[in-house]
């Protein structure tokens, strides 16, 4: 099945006047190094949908889902909380495994007012690599964020980064079990992104340039987690409160790096379908649970699940059979109460706990399901259920279906605002 392409753009622009090496073109024994600053913006939500039907549609059906996502709901979303720059040499089109250069030295600044991170450092070279070497070569830089030890469960390693593992799912500051996942919390979403980096001689300097109109570089990062969650419309708000949200089964690990992570130049133009990379391995990793309730207050007090909103998150899950295996197709059970409202008093008179399934809701009869194929969660996408009507009586639910992009930012004239921190 193929999906839209969902992205958010994190643009490093490394500043020209900022990005020149102090250090002659030169080889140097302890290798070249190359002062930079590059900045980070981080994309919200968009506020269109594709709308319940096929993954495929290019958006032009859309619709209000209700209640949005504030700033503070969001702030997890976008946490950064630590950022590994590293530069790897091309073979081909495959990323070499060892890299040639990584920060040795990184200041990091935030703007909460802009959602914009400054960033500069200095990135130093391997031994051996030499100054005229950067220059007829072909490299990639590669963004590794929210890898620190403790955030994934195989350490990243920079020659395999492949290979690392996280084990984050359910919701933020959950603890993991301590002996079989370690004892770190679910504080950050990983991501991943790459690009092309070129170095050039500007006289007696090094300049590192992207493809930008300036020079700047751009780097389509992907999250590596999925969100999901289930939203009442504005109108069923005080009438019906959501209380327990839970799916029937899911991966319970997921890879740092998305699949074509070594191959693609970015991820700009690569389907969803393309870079999803869920573990195939052993069925016993989908055998797992997530639960949750609207007592759940997460990412120190701003955002969280309540009455009206309640969700999860989970790594690249696949549905049904596309896992290898005979699998039961995935299900949500929301569970919620139906209120009766006389004068200023409300009354709870029902109790239900209906099923919602990765799918249009065209599709939810056990009939169609049959004959069609759920779609696989896969990272970068929320996966968003509104609420929309109750039936009174037998509490069943109106609903539409929306796969929601966390997409890229589209920047105009932005580069030369970006102040320059040599100066």
């Amino acid at each position: 099945m193929k999906f839209n392409k969902i992205y958010m753009m994190l643009v490093l622009a490394l500043l020209m006047s900022s990005c020149k090496s102090d250090e002659p073109v030169e080889p140097q024994a302890g290798g070249v190094e190359v002062p930079v600053s590059f900045t980070i913006r981080l994309a919200s939500e968009a506020g269109g949908t594709r709308a319940d039907g096929s993954a495929e549609d290019d958006g032009a059906s859309t619709w209000d889902p209700g209640e949005a996502e504030t700033n503070e709901g969001i702030s997890f979303d976008n946490e950064i909380k630590s950022v590994k720059p590293v530069i790897y040499k091309v073979n081909g089109a495959t990323i070499e495994s060892t890299p040639i250069a990584k920060m040795t030295w990184m200041e990091k600044k935030e703007d909460k007012g802009g959602g914009l991170w400054l960033i500069s450092g200095i990135m130093k070279c391997e031994p051996g690599i030499t100054a005229e070497e950067l220059f007829t070569n072909n490299y990639r830089i590669a963004l590794f964020i929210n890898c620190n030890e403790g955030d994934v469960k195989n350490p990243l390693k920079l020659d395999n980064p492949g290979a690392a593992k996280f084990y984050h799912h359910g919701i933020p500051g959950q603890n993991r079990d301590k002996e079989a996942y370690g004892s770190e919390q679910f504080e950050s979403i990983p991501m991943y992104g790459v690009a092309p980096i070129s170095f050039e001689k500007d006289g007696a300097f090094i300049k590192a340039t992207g493809t930008g109109a300036k020079g700047e570089i751009s780097v389509n990062v992907l999250r590596s987690m999925a969100k999901v969650r289930v939203l009442l419309s504005d109108k069923l708000q005080g009438k019906v409160k959501l209380t327990n949200l839970s799916i029937s089964r899911h991966a319970i690990e997921g890879y740092v790096c998305p699949k074509k992570w070594d191959t693609a130049t970015d991820f700009a133009n690569v389907a969803s379908s393309v870079y999803m990379r869920g573990l195939t391995s052993s069925s016993n990793f989908y055998n797992h649970v997530c639960n949750t309730d609207i007592s759940t207050i997460y990412h120190e007090g701003t955002g969280g699940n309540s009455v009206n909103k309640i969700g999860f998150y989970l790594p690249d899950t696949y549905n049904s059979h596309h896992d290898g295996y005979d699998s039961e197709e995935i299900k949500l059970t929301i569970s919620y109460d139906i209120y009766s409202t006389v004068g200023n008093e409300s009354t709870k008179v029902a109790h239900h706990d209906n099923p919602m399934w990765f799918r249009p809701v065209g599709e939810w009869s056990e009939e169609k399901r049959k004959a069609s194929e759920p779609w696989d969660i896969i990272r970068n996408h929320i996966y968003e259920f509104v609420i929309t009507g109750v039936e009174p009586t037998t509490g069943a639910l109106i609903v539409d279906v929306a796969i929601k992009p966390w997409v890229k930012h589209e920047f105009t004239e932005w580069y030369d605002k970006i102040p320059d921190p040599a100066k």
